[in-house]
């Protein structure tokens, strides 16, 4: 009819002018005149795929050919799963990525910054850019994409606010953050549309907090073996998880240091910056470790590393170690097993 060709019409030109929430509207409103009008069921299924909603795009599709616009609708379909494939293949990156190497991580952010530019309304592409800009080491840039998505969004209503609270809680999972990333995401999932990935990614996070806490109020106690089974326990929960699994091995180092077992606190140190190689902690560790094993010449190469990767307490203590080592003042002292203690420090979310 024609009221339905009219806000048709209008959601085409508010295409054009980029004003896509608008023309999602507009195209309701043509679709609620005349539901299976073909023109109007095209319409809006570009629009959903212009924004990423690939599903709701299919569902669109799939009423146009059953109304007669076949053509249209199967090259529609076919774009729906190229879309599909393209974004299993970035998230697969992703993860891939989130062990890799820095330069990696920054040929990804460069793809998705390249597809983000010829697909600007795409919100998923965008939820990846935000994930990728913290994976590369610009968290405050993601964090602040995700909040300004996520007021636009619930300022227009509907269903995307979820996936950019699911965002930010990834974003802080990934940084360790994982009090306030649980609470992202069970926001997340009270909001209708929540990725699948939520109610996983939120087990982790919580996991995570109960074991490391476990962990950390066993050595405030003095029970050693029971913090390194924590640890232990925190450790297989997710592999993927670099960052905080680097903090964990360190903890559990210092556990393991308690017990006297150095070999094992010195493996467990070594594990730790093979997945960061810049936590500075670890570094000051393994150098307070063979220390005491009476190894002074690596110890002097983890002094200077941790002093040059942090500028902070971690970074002053292992100049003042340092300094002690080369002057012979601390060739006799043990340091590890008397001074080790768990924490992770700072931004990765404490010990």
């Amino acid at each position: 009819g024609k009221a339905a060709s009219y806000h048709s019409n209008c959601a085409a030109a508010l295409m054009q002018l980029g004003r896509m929430r608008e023309a999602l509207e507009a195209c309701r409103a043509a679709l609620r005149a005349e539901p299976t009008l073909p023109k109007a069921c095209l319409r809006a299924a570009s629009v959903q795929l212009a924004i990423g909603a690939v599903d709701e795009a299919r569902v669109l599709y799939q009423r146009a050919a059953a109304g007669g616009a076949v053509a249209e609708a199967q090259a529609g379909l076919r774009s729906c799963q190229s879309a599909d494939e393209e974004l299993s293949k970035l998230h697969a990156d992703l993860a891939v990525r989130r062990r890799g190497t820095q330069s990696g991580r920054l040929q990804l952010l460069a793809r998705l910054e390249a597809f983000c530019a010829q697909a600007p309304h795409n919100r998923q592409l965008a939820s990846l850019r935000a994930e990728a800009l913290a994976v590369a080491g610009r968290f405050s840039e993601g964090r602040a994409l995700c909040e300004r998505e996520l007021k636009a969004a619930e300022r227009a209503g509907g269903d995307e606010a979820s996936l950019w609270l699911y965002t930010l809680g990834r974003l802080l999972y990934d940084q360790s953050e994982l009090e306030e990333a649980s609470e992202k995401l069970k926001e997340a999932l009270g909001r209708p549309g929540a990725p699948p990935a939520c109610k996983p990614l939120l087990r982790h996070a919580q996991r995570l907090e109960t074991e490391r806490t476990a962990g950390n109020n066993a050595f405030k106690r003095g029970d050693w073996a029971g913090a390194v089974d924590a640890y232990t326990r925190a450790l297989q929960v997710d592999a993927g998880h670099a960052r905080f699994n680097a903090l964990l091995y360190c903890n559990r180092a210092a556990a393991h240091a308690k017990k006297g077992l150095l070999s094992q606190a010195i493996a467990d140190c070594s594990a730790s910056i093979a997945l960061d190689g810049a936590y500075a902690k670890a570094y000051l560790r393994r150098g307070e470790l063979r220390q005491q094993c009476g190894d002074a010449p690596r110890a002097q190469e983890d002094y200077s590393s941790a002093q040059r990767l942090d500028r902070g307490a971690v970074g002053l203590e292992a100049a003042r170690r340092l300094h002690e080592l080369r002057s012979g003042a601390g060739s006799s002292r043990a340091h590890a097993g008397g001074g080790a203690h768990a924490g992770g420090g700072g931004a990765r979310g404490g010990g």
